[in-house]
């Protein structure tokens, strides 16, 4: 019973390990979080087509699902508080939520200059 007990134990202990957060550094996703978790966490991104961080109101428009509003709010958000850096940090946008970054991230470049 004691060999089950501390195989159990083990396997819960890897476990936390796996799904506990990770520091990254002093970056915060702009909704707030402060960490990153292991297996969830989207890494920076260079290959799409639009770089967020430097396209005009009509370039942003040509991504799916964003209008003149989001554009505009985009542009306001990246001249307020700096470069998008993660796809998360996109959310910050009023009205864009997970599922708009979903079908986003193919599109963007969030290549810093």
């Amino acid at each position: 019973m004691t060999g089950v007990l501390l195989v159990l134990t083990g396997v819960v202990l890897s476990l936390a390990h796996i799904l506990a957060p990770v520091h990254n550094d002093g970056i915060v996703y702009r909704t707030g979080c402060g960490s990153a978790w292991q297996l969830s966490g989207i890494p920076v991104k260079e290959a799409g087509i639009v770089r967020i961080n430097t396209a005009g109101e009509d370039e942003l428009e040509t991504l799916p699902g964003i209008g003149k509003v989001y554009a505009l709010q985009l542009i306001e958000e990246r001249n307020k508080n700096g470069p998008f850096y993660y796809p998360e940090d996109l959310t910050a946008v009023h009205g864009i939520g997970n599922g708009t970054v979903k079908k986003l991230y193919q599109y963007i470049n969030l290549t810093v200059e």
